[in-house]
């Protein structure tokens, strides 16, 4: 740690005295990964002074009880994210460390909140046979879908911290940073010498005294887990003991080469007023114009200028050999009394001192000055551009819509656009602090945490209402579905929209619980092109390649997504929702896949006899009369398991199908050739799952309806006695249903 705190102070030296400007005094605060708690303090007579701990104290008689800042911040910060939602694993992102940086850190899982935790090291977690290994690299691994994760920073000498996070249920990955600080395990205690106005503090025989200069501020503590405590001697059942090494540094914040020069020097344009910094923005499409307007109060000219030449700075480091287009985000501009006109034109009030404005010149954000300098320096410049794209988005698709000389085509191709931002599919589902009391804190707008877009109501708000824009899609569909020609940017957006990551989850964060009228629209329009959708390989044009399967699956999901549609009054809606399984079910050549979902659907619906002919021409393509049954299913699995279930799970799932279809007849058809049909369908269901209780009272009832009442009651009968777990309720069932046969009132 010596060498660390060394290290820093003649970085921090060599800084300070390459300056020729002068620099504003206060306190400042450090944005390096990991170093996040050095406090640097700059006084006016020229001096600085380096804060490497902070926190409260409490004063009891002449004793002094501190308490750092690191007792109340979370020792991991975790980001939620979705890529891959279909995904039953979630991805632990420990981002480019050390695996030794993690010696000490333990990964608890809990499935859910009655389950016990389940404690791993780090090291069992990656797989990792050396001990020795500190090579910086990608650390992850991967995770059952759970409820609940626990990490734990151990300290086998004092008191462990154990902090516990909840897993929101659409997540598939967690980039997680680990912030270490053995200066934050310190146990200070002191005492104030009113005498001699000294301070004496001391963790140990050696005491540091203070004398009195000046008061600082303390630090705003964060936000706080949902639980967190610390033990002494933690451990967990079968929990093995570690070698006790010393703490590890990131190197890569303590190394510091301060010899390096760039071979490009970078340099941002700054205008001499506000009109040409709008124009330079109105040539340059892809950036943001960031103005501040605030040349009175200590946000000053100089500290702007300081904040420049850091920006120039750390983007030469980073573009290195040459100009980077895409990394140079924003134009900046410092306000004076000759903008006095623009900004009026520009509808700016007194109280905005920070603008940010598209290259129209339309704002995105007008509020607070106050912590640009964290925002949008270059090292965050990524994130508070993604956050800028969209919002942009936002104001684009209003003035999109509310525009009436906007063809459809162009509304379209705005909700493509929209629909590939990532940013907006994700912004509401991150969560960069942990949860207070199992509710998720401030997880608002901010990936990192900046406070600047966190104060919403300065931020561009979508005024397009849903219903509006669903108007808009459903007359671009009937367009479309007049066409020949399959409209490839049409597709792209219905099948975003399939899979969640469409124009109303960017907008509007939504997604339809059951199938709209405009989802409908959509798989007809899939449906009328479907063989020209499956031949072609999209590459970037849209997130998958839609051959015959995956094309079929979604198509599925989205048709199936409502659980019940006897739930619905209208007839009508039924009859559509059946039409497009209809449709689907031709073009597919009666795949099995699409057959299964289409019966699941009909017997779910008023449409019953409908299931019945469809199941029987499915039962009839798979089992041969005289045949043997196994060979039947086998040859059926292997060519149309396109689900890829195990044999043992397809093989089941057909028995407990042909037992459904003919307890379907059972309630609601009293026909003698469907109960005879039901009645093979029920027997070839118990030669796959022999003695099934279940399905032996569907045969008893089938046979009792066929006149067989001996046979009848004595299938009840074995019914009765293969229970299982001795269910009372069954049981009783079944003995009323047996006591109904024996005196004939079934």
């Amino acid at each position: 740690m010596k060498n660390y705190v060394t290290l820093l102070f003649f970085v921090f030296s060599f800084s300070l005295f390459s300056q020729n400007n002068k620099l504003e005094t206060g306190e400042y605060s450090s944005t390096t990964p990991a170093a996040e708690s050095l406090k640097m303090i700059l006084s006016d007579n020229n001096k600085f002074h380096l804060s490497i701990l902070s926190g409260t104290y409490e004063v009891v008689n002449d004793s002094v009880y501190f308490k750092t800042s690191y007792d109340d911040t979370p020792k991991f910060v975790l980001e939620y994210s979705n890529p891959n939602p279909k995904s039953d694993k979630i991805t632990i992102d420990l981002g480019e460390n050390s695996f030794y940086r993690f010696y000490n850190v333990y990964v608890g899982i809990q499935k859910t909140s009655d389950t016990a935790i389940e404690y791993k090291t780090i090291k069992e977690l990656l797989n990792i046979t050396d001990d020795f290994d500190y090579e910086r690299k990608q650390l992850s691994f991967e995770i059952d879908k759970s409820s609940f994760i626990y990490f734990v920073e151990e300290n086998l000498y004092k008191e462990s911290v154990i902090e516990k996070y909840q897993i929101p249920n659409n997540v598939s990955q967690i980039k997680v940073t680990y912030y270490s600080n053995d200066l934050g395990r310190l146990n200070l205690k002191g005492f104030y010498d009113q005498t001699n106005k000294k301070l004496i503090v001391a963790e140990g025989k050696i005491p540091l005294k203070f004398s009195l200069n000046k008061d600082v501020k303390k630090d705003v503590l964060k936000e706080k887990p949902i639980e967190k405590r610390v033990e002494k001697d933690w451990t967990y059942p079968g929990k093995k003991e570690i070698n006790n090494y010393d703490t590890a540094v990131d190197t890569a914040v303590a190394v510091v080469d301060t010899s390096y020069v760039p071979s490009y020097i970078f340099k941002l344009k700054i205008d001499s007023n506000l009109k040409d910094a709008l124009k330079q923005a109105k040539s340059h499409k892809n950036q943001f114009l960031v103005v501040i307007n605030n040349p009175n109060s200590k946000t000053s000219l100089s500290s702007f200028n300081s904040f420049i030449k850091n920006y120039e700075s750390e983007a030469g480091y980073s573009m290195y050999d040459g100009y980077v287009p895409e990394n140079d985000r924003f134009i900046f501009y410092f306000t004076s009394k000759k903008d006095k006109e623009t900004l009026k034109n520009l509808g700016v009030l007194n109280n905005e001192t920070l603008l940010v404005l598209n290259s129209e010149g339309q704002k995105l954000y007008a509020g607070n000055v106050d912590n640009y300098h964290d925002s949008f320096t270059y090292y965050n410049s990524s994130s508070t551009y993604s956050e800028l794209i969209g919002i942009n988005a936002k104001l684009k698709s209003d003035a999109m819509i509310s525009n009436k000389k906007a063809t459809l085509e162009d509304v379209e191709k705005q909700l493509l656009e929209v629909s590939k931002l990532e940013f907006l599919h994700s912004n509401e589902e991150i969560t960069d602090k942990p949860i207070v009391n199992e509710v998720a804190v401030d997880s608002t707008f901010s990936v990192y945490g900046f406070d600047i877009f966190r104060q919403r109501k300065n931020v561009y708000q979508l005024k397009t209402k849903q219903d509006v824009l669903k108007e808009k899609w459903s007359k671009i569909l009937e367009n479309r579905l007049l066409e020949k020609e399959v409209n490839f940017t049409t597709v792209d957006i219905i099948l975003r929209e399939f899979n969640y990551d469409g124009f109303n989850k960017a907008l509007y964060n939504s997604s339809e619980p059951i199938v709209i009228p405009t989802d409908l629209q959509s798989i007809n329009y899939i449906n009328k092109h479907y063989k020209i959708i499956t031949n072609t390989k999209f590459n970037d044009t849209v997130a998958t390649n839609y051959d015959y399967y995956n094309l079929n699956y979604t198509l599925i999901g989205v048709l199936d997504r409502n659980s019940d549609l006897s739930n619905n009054p209208s007839k009508e809606y039924q009859t559509k929702v059946l039409k497009s399984y209809k449709d689907l079910l031709t073009i597919t050549n009666n795949n099995l896949l699409v057959k299964n979902s289409y019966m699941n659907a009909l017997k779910r619906s008023e449409f019953f006899e409908e299931f019945l002919v469809q199941y029987e021409d499915f039962f009839n393509t798979i089992v041969k009369e005289n045949t043997n049954l196994i060979e039947n299913l086998d040859n059926a699995y292997k060519q149309n398991n396109e689900a890829g279930i195990g044999w043992n799970d397809f093989k089941y799932e057909f028995a407990n199908n042909a037992n459904e279809a003919a307890w379907t007849v059972v309630e609601k058809n009293k026909d003698v050739n469907w109960v005879k049909k039901a009645i093979f369908w029920s027997e070839t269901s118990l030669k796959i799952e022999k003695d099934n209780s279940y399905y032996l009272d569907t045969l008893a009832q089938l046979y009792y309806k066929n006149g067989e009442k001996e046979k009848a009651i004595a299938t009840e009968l074995k019914a009765i006695e293969n229970i299982k777990d001795n269910s009372t309720e069954q049981t009783e069932q079944y003995k009323i249903v047996l006591e109904k046969m024996k005196t004939g009132a079934y």
